[in-house]
C-alpha cells in the first residue's frame, strides 16, 4: 500500500527548532570521502548538510588533501583520514575514521572516494563496523557493488542512495533491467540486505527492508522513517551533489526561521567604525 507523503506529514514528523537552540542542539553529522581530483563531491555534501540544518558538519578526507578541502569550505570542520597511495581513503585510516564516527549521529560515506582497492576495503569494513546511522552514496556504493552482502552485517541503519547506473551494479544486472520495474527492484534490494533504498532518477523511489511505502507527488523527497517515496528528478546535477549531506544530517527541525536584515544603524556600524579609524590616525590619536 502506497501512502502519498505531503508536506504536512513531513512537518508532523519533524521536530521544532527551539528560539533557545544553538549548533550543538542540531546534530554532528561526518562525511567520509574524497580523494585526489574528487574533492568538489565532499564541498557539496558538506554545504548540503550544512543547509539542511545539521549544527555541525566535518569532512573526513585523506591527509593530503586536508588544506584543498579545508579552503574550499569555511563552514564545515576537516578530519584527516589516513590515505592509499593513490591519495584516497585508505585502511590505515580505517579505525580512527570509526572512532571519530563514533560521537556523531549520522555518517555520510563514498562522495568522491574513488574505487582504488584499498579504498574498496576501508569501504566495506566501514558499512559493517559503523556505530551510528550510516548513508552511502557515490563511489561508496561502487564499492559496496563488489560485497553488497557486507550491508547485512552493518551494526546500525543503512541508507543508500543510488542512481540507476549504481542500483544496476548493486543488484548485479543491467541498467534496462532495473529500470524497467524500480519499486519493486528497491524493494528487494532493500529486503535482501536490510538497508533503506533511496532510489533517485526519474522520480525518486524509497523502499525500507520491511513492508510500507509512501509516496511524494513532487519534489525531491528525504526518507524520515522506514518507508518509500517517488519525486521528480532535480534539473540541477550541482543540486543532485548535495542530496547525500542534506540526507544524512539528522532530522533536526522544521524549517530554520529565516535571517532578518540588520537594522540600517548595524549596517552601517562597520564603515562608521572605519571612518573613526581614518580620523584617529590623522590627528595621531591611538
Amino acid at each position: 500500500m502506497l501512502i502519498e507523503l505531503t508536506k504536512k506529514l513531513v512537518i508532523e514528523r519533524l521536530p521544532g527548532r527551539p528560539d533557545t537552540g544553538h549548533k550543538g542542539t542540531f546534530g554532528h553529522v561526518f562525511i567520509v570521502g574524497g580523494s585526489l581530483g574528487f574533492t568538489g563531491a565532499m564541498k557539496l555534501a558538506g554545504l548540503g548538510a550544512a543547509r539542511a540544518g545539521a549544527g555541525l558538519v566535518t569532512l573526513g578526507v585523506p591527509e593530503s588533501l586536508m588544506t584543498i578541502v579545508g579552503a574550499q569550505m569555511l563552514e564545515c570542520m576537516t578530519f584527516a583520514v589516513g590515505e592509499s597511495p593513490s591519495r584516497s581513503l585508505g585502511t590505515n585510516g580505517l579505525e580512527a575514521a570509526l572512532e571519530f564516527a563514533a560521537g556523531k549521529d549520522a555518517v555520510v560515506l563514498g562522495p568522491g572516494c574513488s574505487r582504488h582497492p584499498d579504498t574498496r576495503e576501508f569501504v566495506l569494513a566501514f558499512v559493517r563496523k559503523c556505530p551510528v546511522p550510516l548513508l552511502i552514496d557515490a563511489d561508496g556504493l561502487n564499492n559496496l557493488s563488489t560485497d553488497a552482502a557486507a550491508l547485512n552485517q552493518a551494526q546500525a541503519p543503512v541508507l543508500v542512495t543510488p542512481h540507476p547506473g549504481e542500483m544496476a551494479r548493486l543488484a548485479g544486472t543491467s541498467i534496462s533491467d532495473v529500470q524497467s520495474d524500480r519499486p519493486n527492484t528497491a524493494r528487494k534490494f532493500a529486503s535482501d540486505y536490510g538497508g533503506t533504498v533511496a532510489w533517485t532518477g526519474a522520480g525518486t523511489i524509497s523502499a525500507p527492508p520491511t513492508a510500507g511505502r509512501q509516496v511524494c507527488p513532487g519534489g525531491r523527497s528525504v526518507p524520515l522513517r522506514p518507508g518509500g517515496s517517488i519525486s521528480r528528478p532535480s534539473r540541477l546535477r550541482r543540486r543532485a551533489r548535495t542530496i547525500p549531506g542534506s540526507r544524512g544530517t539528522p532530522p533536526t527541525g522544521r524549517r530554520a526561521r529565516p535571517v532578518r536584515p540588520l537594522p540600517s544603524a548595524c549596517r552601517t556600524l562597520p564603515s562608521a567604525i572605519r571612518r573613526c579609524s581614518r580620523i584617529s590616525t590623522a590627528s595621531g590619536g591611538s
